[in-house]
């Protein structure tokens, strides 16, 4: 890649652009650092699977007697290949925080080569959107793999592009291999992402037919390489083929309003962030006048055009939930969210409208940063209770209320639903039954170990958490008594 007249050496504009994607860069750093839990949903659980991986040898610790650790490279595990060795240099919440910075960073990189490769003399100001876009609803969620495969994703689609209509050399050639693997290591969903999005490069290019074949090698190596793991992993292949998968679609206006959500500070039926929806309604603003007002109506590249309307129809046809796997459809929204950018970014904006987007894209990691503070200070309410627990304790949950009180109820009424992981990380060692139900979980009991319900064998357990209010209280003080309270979360211990 070749700098042109508007390079970072020569342009103005473009060292106001870096200027402002090293400043946001800090106040998503910030959004990750500052607050001591990261506000993610699945994150815990993610985080004890890799703190058991990392001193199961210890001897510190009782996972051997409940647990056994399933050796695994294949997807869902580069979190794993990251923190797993991390955590046995740092402390593992540091390790956790130190992954989230890489993602980040990979969203960072990929700003600055989208930018500095578009042959023009001008910056690509839509891509500043990428930072609060960093803090989706997959963020929330807490899907630590989908979210690192993202940013890979659009790295390989940038490489495939210039595999195709350029000449491969052996560092091209590398790079490529590698950002394969890594996406092959974080999520299968973005495997196929990346097939149905790289085969729409080659539908770009099937008038010239050497560029077609070429830009579909890799989409068909992918493919295959996916439905040999697919096969290896799973035994219902039979049933995809016959169409016998169970499938799930959830009603419209919930997949519209969760597409929607960042624009209202992920707050839709507790009141919307009425900050976080101006600042929005003033960017769609800046963009419209910009493109009413350009003598040469910018246009993004026409593949780029192809892969979002793909995008948006997979968002809105897809099942929610098919063959156990849920969020089918949703985990979409973010590709669609980058791809958004990257459509936009051949509008050119002025020195003012560039000043005001700045000023408006730190508006909305100010009030992320308010949200990030808000739901680390509701996993807080958990820790005085940690501190009156032992180690290597059997622990049992009941979530009365699982959801926040600081984004919605009803996209996230599981917001908290792992806390409870936090004892195992923070505290350390122990049993739950409540295990991640997934084949690809690499913690599993070991044979002849049940961890019944607390109805069926409430003595099998020394402490239970409930957070809420419910009848729940009334079952078990039976066998356990109120030892703490603390905020929305309760502590019984097993009677001595």
């Amino acid at each position: 890649m070749t700098l042109n007249k508007g390079s970072l050496l020569l342009n103005s504009g473009q060292r106001l652009f870096v200027i402002a994607v090293l400043f946001l860069s800090g106040l998503s750093l910030l959004a990750i650092w500052y607050p001591r839990f990261p506000a993610m949903q699945d994150y815990p659980q993610h985080l004890f699977t890799a703190y058991v991986i990392s001193t199961f040898e210890g001897g510190i610790f009782n996972w051997s007697d409940y647990y056994y650790i399933e050796d695994s490279a294949g997807p869902y595990s580069l979190f794993f290949l990251i923190v797993v060795p991390l955590a046995k240099l740092l402390p593992i919440e540091i390790a956790g925080k130190v992954y989230i910075s890489l993602v980040l960073g990979l969203i960072v990189a990929l700003v600055f080569v989208w930018n500095f490769a578009r042959e023009k003399d001008y910056p690509s100001w839509s891509l500043l959107l990428l930072f609060p876009v960093f803090f989706s609803q997959m963020y929330y969620m807490g899907f630590t793999n989908y979210l690192i495969s993202i940013p890979i994703l659009f790295f390989i689609l940038f490489v495939h592009e210039r595999v195709t209509f350029e000449s491969i050399n052996k560092y091209m050639a590398a790079a490529y291999l590698l950002l394969m693997c890594a996406l092959f290591l974080s999520h299968p969903y973005s495997i196929l992402v990346y097939i149905v999005l790289a085969s729409a490069i080659s539908i770009c290019n099937r008038k010239n037919k050497v560029y077609f074949y070429k830009s579909l090698v890799g989409p068909l190596v992918a493919a295959i390489i996916f439905v040999l793991w697919y096969v290896a992993t799973f035994s219902n292949l039979s049933a995809l083929m016959q169409g016998e998968m169970d499938r799930q679609w959830l009603p419209l206006n919930f997949v519209l309003g969760f597409f929607v959500m960042p624009l209202f500070g992920m707050r839709m039926g507790i009141g919307i962030d009425y900050i976080t929806a101006f600042g929005w309604v003033l960017i769609t603003a800046i963009y419209v006048y910009a493109w009413h007002n350009s003598k040469a109506v910018p246009r993004a590249k026409s593949p780029v055009k192809i892969m979002l309307l793909l995008t948006i129809s997979g968002y809105l046809i897809l099942p929610f939930y098919f063959n156990d796997y849920s969020y089918f459809n949703l985990r979409m929204s973010l590709v669609c969210y980058f791809l958004i950018a990257l459509a936009l970014g051949n509008i050119k904006l002025g020195r003012n409208p560039s000043f005001i987007m700045i000023m408006l894209v730190t508006g909305l990691m100010l009030q992320i940063i308010n949200t990030q503070v808000k739901l680390s200070g509701e996993t807080e309410e958990l820790l005085p209770l940690l501190d009156q627990m032992e180690i290597n304790s059997a622990v049992y949950t009941i979530y009365e209320n699982a959801s926040a009180n600081a984004i919605d109820r009803e996209y996230f009424y599981q917001f908290h639903s792992h806390d409870h992981f936090y004892y195992h990380t923070l505290v350390g060692g122990g049993v739950t039954p409540k295990l991640f139900p997934s084949k690809m979980n690499r913690v599993k009991f070991k044979d002849g170990i049940t961890m019944p319900d607390i109805a069926a064998a409430p003595h099998l357990y020394r402490y239970i958490l409930v957070r809420g209010e419910g009848d729940s209280s009334r079952t078990i003080q039976a066998s356990h008594t109120l030892k703490a309270s603390s905020a929305s979360w309760s502590l019984y211990e097993r009677h001595l």
